[in-house]
């Protein structure tokens, strides 16, 4: 969200750090400070308000199945539990993008469910209504742009012996 500051998603390893997101310093290549986050972060996305200021920043956290969010501080604010369908521990949870109005952040899975959550920024939960399927599938790192959500997608044979790809596209109904 600033041009002096950039955002790391530290996945790391089993025997390394794999719960922070660093924020560093590009002028002087340093780290700054890191955000506790949950187990494994993947993505990053950020909102604004209607000024263009700065609202939150998120970080979808795979094993833990959780998004954690934080505000203009670096100071988390939720970390925010997304629904386990398959009850595997974890909807593994992998995009995320912000929607163009700054109300939601749409978060894709890799359970193969095909379930892209809407996470309302306003009420800092879950808006079931908001979210999509594409019905069986894993989800990439999905846009939102001109009003359209795209998420790419992955859908494994039975055998788990090979895949397909494509790319999905919805319309939100949400006052965008």
């Amino acid at each position: 969200p600033t041009s002096n500051q950039l955002y790391v998603a530290l996945s790391g390893s089993l025997g390394a750090p794999n719960d922070v997101v660093a924020v560093i310093d590009v002028a002087t290549d340093t780290v700054k400070q890191t955000i506790p986050v949950g187990l494994y972060p993947e993505d990053i996305a950020f909102v604004y308000d209607a000024n263009g200021m700065f609202r939150y920043g998120a970080v979808t956290n795979s094993t833990s199945g959780s998004v954690t969010l934080w505000d203009n501080s670096n100071q988390v604010v939720a970390t925010v539990a997304l629904p386990d369908p398959w009850m595997m521990g974890s909807c593994f949870p992998f995009g995320i993008t912000a929607s163009e109005n700054g109300q939601y952040f749409y978060i894709t899975t890799q359970d193969g469910t095909g379930e892209i959550y809407a996470l309302d920024v306003n009420t800092l939960s879950v808006d079931s209504s908001a979210g999509f399927t594409m019905m069986y599938r894993s989800g990439g790192r999905p846009l939102h742009a001109n009003g359209t959500l795209f998420a790419p997608a992955t859908t494994y044979t039975a055998a788990w012996t090979g895949s397909e790809a494509g790319l999905g596209a919805c319309t939100p109904t949400t006052s965008e």
